[in-house]
């Protein structure tokens, strides 16, 4: 797969754009397997589930980083530097609030309810990035994703008004 743009009257390679596309793709890949395989352990201690599942992800990403970045324009006295408290309450809800609570529930709708029923709601969750960006740091929102976002949540309140009519 190769990703092509055009520019200057002739086709041109972008590697970073096509790089941006396939670990967009590939985390849609393995949140589909992570869905699937919740639905086949069906674990009873969901928290416990998720918590041990997530010691997975750091070292991926450090060596993707590590080879992503360029280590010698890095100024390493900005990681000396404490930490503000947005930036703490920032660790605490990605650690705590979205991947203890919101995973362990998310696992816990799949054993209970599927993924079929349950995989579509994961639309949801750049729609909640778009709005705490918002909320948090003041980010403006385009004019794309605001419709963009609205759109998913027809679809999804459509979605839900046909599953609640078939129970």
């Amino acid at each position: 797969m190769v990703v092509l743009v055009w520019g200057a009257n002739f086709m041109v390679i972008r590697w970073g754009l096509f790089a941006s596309l396939l670990l967009v793709l590939l985390a849609s890949v393995f949140m589909t397997l992570s869905n699937v395989i919740i639905k086949i352990v069906k674990p009873q201690d969901v928290v416990s589930f998720t918590v041990w599942s997530s010691l997975f992800i750091p070292l991926p990403v450090l060596a993707l980083a590590i080879v992503t970045a360029n280590l010698t324009e890095v100024d390493f006295s900005l990681f000396i530097q404490f930490p503000s408290f947005k930036s703490w309450m920032v660790v605490f809800f990605e650690s705590f609030i979205i991947t203890i609570i919101g995973y362990s529930i998310m696992a816990r709708l799949i054993t209970k309810h599927g993924l079929a029923v349950v995989t579509p709601y994961t639309l949801l969750i750049p729609i909640f990035g778009l709005f705490f960006g918002w909320l948090v740091y003041n980010e403006t929102l385009s004019r794309i994703e605001i419709i963009g976002s609205v759109f998913i949540m027809v679809g999804l309140a459509l979605l839900t008004i046909r599953f609640s009519r078939k129970i």
